[in-house]
């Protein structure tokens, strides 16, 4: 878990020099699919083809790194594009659809773990995590170096509004 937390920092301190480097748009598909690698080194270490250590390590670490660059990169995106007067109602929103599935799914992996096995259980969750990822690496992301700034909300100076903080 130490290394996973050390994959982190190094996601959050390279997250602006890869976007700069590969390109934001690129950024998003490419740490995307780094995540569904990743997450494949848990079941993998079960196998005895790799040390068991190293490959938890090293999947933990990715992980960690691949989720946070993923997210300063995203989220960036999303914020710079949203007007401000709408950044909480869209971050509500985003993470409405993004946590509220953890419990479900938890419960889900509970029950098929407890039926079919951990292992197997962790194999379905690489797939969903891959099976994640397939928007972003067929969307225009993948060929995009720069995202779009034309619609940058913070360029067009839209303020929030003072006489109807709800609208």
């Amino acid at each position: 878990m130490a290394v996973g937390a050390v994959g982190g920092l190094l996601g959050a301190v390279s997250a602006a020099p890869l976007s700069k480097w590969i390109g934001e748009g690129r950024s998003i598909p490419l740490t995307a699919l780094a995540v569904g690698f990743a997450a494949a080194a848990t079941p993998l270490a079960s196998l005895g083809l790799t040390p068991v250590v190293a490959t938890l390590m090293v999947g933990s670490a990715l992980f960690a790194w691949a989720v946070v660059v993923y997210n300063v990169v995203q989220v960036s995106f999303r914020q710079r594009l949203c007007p401000p007067r709408l950044l909480g109602r869209m971050n509500a929103s985003i993470r409405f659809l993004v946590w509220g599935p953890i419990p479900i799914g938890a419960l889900t992996g509970g029950v098929f773990g407890t039926i079919f096995g951990v292992v197997p259980t962790l194999w379905v969750g690489v797939v969903l995590f891959a099976a994640a990822s397939i928007p972003v690496l067929f969307s225009p992301l993948r060929s995009m170096r720069d995202l779009p700034r034309e619609l940058d909300a913070l360029a067009d100076g839209d303020e929030p509004s003072t006489s109807a903080p709800w609208a």
